[in-house]
């Protein structure tokens, strides 16, 4: 898929997600497929299930520094933030995710959260400059996976 068909995508869509997924889920901390198990068996509860197990499984320490790639409206960078303390980035090539999320976090601010617009595959950041790259279904979109992951074990 090319990035202007992701942008044209999200930017057309993002009424239709944020309509149903707010309907669906009052205060949901992403947008992203849940995980169930014992202790989460509505949706809801399943996003933030899944946020704990993958922050787990990423082994993500307090005060980590992470670079969401492909963060979407931005509502996990918020959750790693708000609950691991973490200094998060998120960056999506779409600058309409961006400008609802600066105008949701006017209303709503997040500490030790920013966002961009920019390229996962050309990430404006320094060598080694992070302690984890969190992407939750978004890699999907990158024409070669390679290069996804060779530019998130560089930064």
């Amino acid at each position: 898929m090319d990035k202007e068909a992701i942008k044209k995508y999200y930017s057309e869509t993002q009424f239709e997600y944020g309509l149903i997924w707010n309907w669906l889920l009052k205060s949901a901390p992403a947008l992203h497929f849940g995980y169930y198990d014992e202790t989460a068996t509505k949706h809801e509860q399943a996003i933030q299930r899944a946020n704990e197990a993958l922050a787990e499984f990423a082994d993500i320490k307090r005060g980590a520094r992470i670079i969401d790639a492909g963060c979407g409206l931005g509502q996990s960078s918020e959750w790693l933030a708000q609950h691991m303390n973490a200094k998060v980035t998120g960056i999506t090539i779409v600058p309409k995710q961006v400008e609802t999320i600066n105008k949701r976090l006017l209303k709503n601010p997040v500490e030790n959260v920013d966002f961009l617009v920019g390229d996962y595959l050309r990430m404006p950041f320094e060598d080694n400059s992070v302690d984890v790259v969190w992407a939750i279904e978004s890699v999907c979109h990158a024409p070669e996976k390679l290069l996804f992951y060779k530019e998130a074990f560089r930064v």
